[in-house]
């Protein structure tokens, strides 16, 4: 019996695999993925053949990368799209507080439509004024 605490025999039955090498979850995430292109594929191309044609064959397979973009935007900043200003701009300024800050406190200094914490060291602010009172004056939450 092998513990996985333990490092392989040198001598051993599997002296020639690495740990934890073997991933099994990989191929039936792979394969839920390639379902789901698979249908979408498959409805818009039913769609495409019953309007004989209409659609550019590029953007049949092209256009699931907005879909895409859009779930891994909505897993960092959230469902809403105007909550997303993070990713081009604001003004990025030291947290005074060394801790994530709850929604009580982001809501006192402006909501996240205006303040977004990057981490535990960062806050980001939508306009330059807001981020000026906050490292100026003691405008904690």
């Amino acid at each position: 019996m092998m513990n996985f605490w333990a490092p392989p025999d040198p001598g051993g039955r599997y002296s020639h695999h690495e740990r934890f090498e073997i991933e099994e979850d990989g191929w039936i995430v792979f394969g839920l993925a390639a379902g789901v292109w698979f249908s979408y594929w498959l409805i818009l191309h039913w769609f495409d053949h019953f309007t004989f044609g209409m659609i550019a064959w590029y953007f049949e397979i092209a256009s699931f990368i907005p879909v895409v973009a859009y779930f891994l935007a909505a897993e960092e900043y959230g469902t809403n799209p105007l909550k997303w200003w993070p990713m081009w701009f604001g003004y990025s300024v030291e947290c005074k507080e060394n801790e994530i800050l709850d929604h009580k406190q982001i809501k006192k200094l402006g909501g996240p439509y205006n303040v977004y914490q990057i981490s535990t060291d960062t806050i980001k602010f939508r306009r330059q004024k807001d981020a000026f009172k906050y490292t100026m004056f003691d405008y904690r939450p």
